[in-house]
C-alpha cells in the first residue's frame, strides 16, 4: 500500500514537472519575468503542498488551498510593473496564479482537469494575442509626446487634429519650461486614424519634438 502511494506521488510530481514545464517554456520563449524554472517550481511546490495536506491531514484542505492562493498572490504581484500610467505583467501574474492552481489539481489527483486546462491556457497564451491585436486595430491606444513653443492657439489646433480624426484624448500631461511646453496626450481610436495623425504631426514644422509609443 505504501509503495502504491509512493508511486502515485512520484507520478504527480513528474506530471507537475511536465505540465508546468510546458507553460514555463511558453513564458520563457516570450522572455517574461516568470519563465521556465519559475513556473515549474511553483507548480511542483503547490503539488507537494497538496500531497502533504492530504497525507498528513493538515486540517481542512480548503484552508490549505486558500493559504496557497494568498501566498501566490504576493509572488504574482512581484511581476506586475507600473510605469507612467502603463501596467504590464498582468498576464504573467495570472499565469503564476494559474500554475499554482495546476499544481494543486495535480496534487489532488485531478489529472484530466490538469491536462485539459494546460491545453486551454496554451491556447490563450499562444493564439489569443492575435485576436487582441485585431481588436486593438479598432481601439488602439497611443501616447503622443509633443514639445512646442507655448501657444494656446497651436495647442488647441493639435487637440482639434485628434478630434477631427475620430480619436479620443483620455489623458493629458503637461510640463512647461520658460516659453516651451511639453505635452503628452494618451489617445485611443482606430489604427488607421492614428496613422493619419502621425503623418500630419511629422509634417508640422512648428514641433520642436515629436514622439509616440
Amino acid at each position: 500500500m505504501t509503495d502504491n502511494y509512493m508511486s502515485e506521488d512520484i507520478l504527480k510530481l513528474l506530471l507537475s514537472l511536465i505540465l508546468g514545464g510546458i507553460i514555463g517554456l511558453e513564458r520563457q520563449y516570450r522572455e517574461k519575468a516568470a519563465g521556465f524554472r519559475t513556473i515549474i517550481i511553483i507548480c511542483l511546490g503547490t503539488t507537494v503542498f497538496s500531497i502533504l495536506s492530504s497525507k498528513f491531514g493538515w486540517g481542512d484542505h480548503s484552508r490549505i488551498a486558500a493559504g496557497i492562493v494568498t501566498g501566490i498572490g504576493f509572488l504574482g504581484a512581484g511581476v506586475i510593473i507600473r510605469n507612467r500610467g502603463q501596467v504590464s505583467g498582468l498576464t504573467t501574474a495570472a499565469t503564476v496564479w494559474y500554475s499554482a492552481a495546476l499544481g494543486m489539481a495535480i496534487g489532488a489527483g485531478e489529472y484530466s482537469l490538469s491536462v485539459s486546462s494546460v491545453f486551454l491556457v496554451l491556447l490563450i497564451l499562444s493564439f489569443f494575442p492575435y485576436i487582441e491585436k485585431f481588436i486593438s486595430r479598432f481601439n488602439e491606444i497611443t501616447n503622443y509626446t509633443i514639445k512646442i513653443p507655448f501657444n494656446k492657439k497651436h495647442i488647441s489646433e493639435l487637440k482639434t487634429l485628434f478630434e477631427n480624426n475620430n480619436l479620443t484624448i483620455i489623458a493629458t500631461m503637461k510640463s512647461r519650461k520658460n516659453d516651451k511646453i511639453t505635452i503628452t496626450w494618451k489617445v485611443k481610436g482606430k489604427a488607421k486614424n492614428h496613422l493619419i495623425v502621425k503623418n500630419k504631426l511629422m509634417q508640422d514644422k512648428n514641433l520642436l519634438k515629436f514622439s509616440y509609443s
